[in-house]
């Protein structure tokens, strides 16, 4: 029985733990936006997707057919041209949580920058794909709508 007991508090504790390194990963920027990135590595996309429905902005980096990009630099401007979030090192997944309105993001990797504007609407997820078809190009590929529910 005590070892039962003791397997329970354990496992009890464990899950406290894993629920609170992801609760961890959430960040808030310096305007107050709620954000997460990462998405290398399956652990890391395993969080971001278990968490991906408390964000309505979806952006993904990537260069050439598939590879991942890392070390993107991001800065999103509202209807006004005003920054209202800068990222620097971001990975190849960035979650954001943002009111519904008009953006401009531009992602620059190397020194290359992508650029997009979008509209975000209540109870709409987007999800923006920039990617760098070679290290020379600053063409952005596509955006496409998710559903919430």
């Amino acid at each position: 029985m005590k070892s039962l007991l003791t397997l329970v508090g354990f496992s009890l504790l464990f899950s406290l733990t894993v629920n609170l390194a992801a609760a961890a990963d959430i960040k808030y920027s310096s305007t107050g936006f709620a954000y997460m990135t990462g998405g290398i590595g399956e652990e890391e996309r395993a969080v971001l997707k278990q968490h991906q429905k408390q964000f309505n902005l979806h952006l993904v980096f990537s260069i050439g057919d598939s590879e991942a990009a890392t070390n993107v630099d991001v800065r999103i401007f509202d209807m006004n041209n005003a920054l209202i979030f800068r990222l620097l090192d971001a990975s190849p997944r960035l979650n954001i949580r943002l009111p519904a309105d008009s953006y401009s993001v531009v992602a620059t990797r190397n020194g290359v920058k992508q650029s997009h504007h979008f509209t975000l609407e209540d109870n709409e997820a987007k999800q923006v794909i920039l990617n760098w078809k070679e290290a020379d190009s600053a063409e952005a590929l596509t955006d496409k709508e998710l559903t919430t529910e």
